[in-house]
């Protein structure tokens, strides 16, 4: 063996190496193309919820709330209200489910929950905010003619 064969042999090992390996990075290339290519994202068929729809309950939600002096806040189906400074009011419109969290040392604790705007008012005037100083003369003097008018209707007609 001399010099000439063995320089042959080097330029061969060489030649080969690299057509093997273009050889593995055009099948890698192959098997990673579908990866890169774009993804059709058109559904057909699929409709998603209209949001308008949600406009229209979260009226309901808020006219319940702003029984109570609270204001109502909300991002697409989410909602959310400060009841106190540890409690906050989370409303899902799309399933109508509502729950009170109450702040803890440890995070957000659930105290109450259930579904629909008449329940959330139900906990509301059983467990909600003092009304406000203002509201409170206008609703004694509701109270006042209220009793006033049951005891007009009360009294026997004389005649």
């Amino acid at each position: 063996m001399n010099l000439r064969d063995v320089l042959t042999g080097l330029r061969f090992k060489r030649t080969s190496l690299l057509e093997n390996r273009s050889a593995k990075a055009k099948e890698a290339i192959s098997l990673a193309r579908p990866f890169g290519q774009p993804v059709s994202t058109k559904s057909e068929g699929v409709r998603l919820p209209s949001n308008a729809a949600y406009r229209v309950e979260w009226v309901y939600w808020r006219e319940t709330l702003g029984e109570f002096g609270i204001e109502l806040r909300h991002i697409s189906r989410r909602g959310y209200a400060s009841l106190h400074r540890d409690k906050q009011i989370l409303i899902r419109v799309d399933t109508g489910r509502w729950h009170v969290q109450r702040m803890t040392v440890g995070g957000w604790e659930t105290i109450a929950g259930d579904w629909g705007p008449k329940s959330l008012r139900g906990y509301l005037a059983k467990n909600g905010p003092p009304p406000h100083p203002l509201f409170r003369e206008e609703i004694a003097v509701l109270l006042e003619a209220t009793s006033a008018a049951c005891q007009h209707a009360t009294e026997p007609v004389r005649g």
